[in-house]
């Protein structure tokens, strides 16, 4: 599975960016330059700012 469908899974519900890298085994930078990435297609979307900012795969 590729990292981009796996942070997608794992964003179904909100999540912090610690929370998914954590669970998935990466580094903290790596999850937040891909789910920008993803955020731009409109995949994902973010949520509050600063350490309470979680993201969510779009309906």
């Amino acid at each position: 599975m590729s990292a981009y469908r796996s942070i997608l899974n794992a964003v179904r519900d909100p999540s912090k960016s610690s929370e998914v890298a954590r669970a998935l085994g990466m580094s903290k930078p790596a999850i937040l330059r891909r789910l920008k990435s993803l955020e731009e297609p409109g995949s994902t979307k973010k949520e509050g700012s600063g350490a309470h900012t979680r993201y969510r795969a779009s309906p």
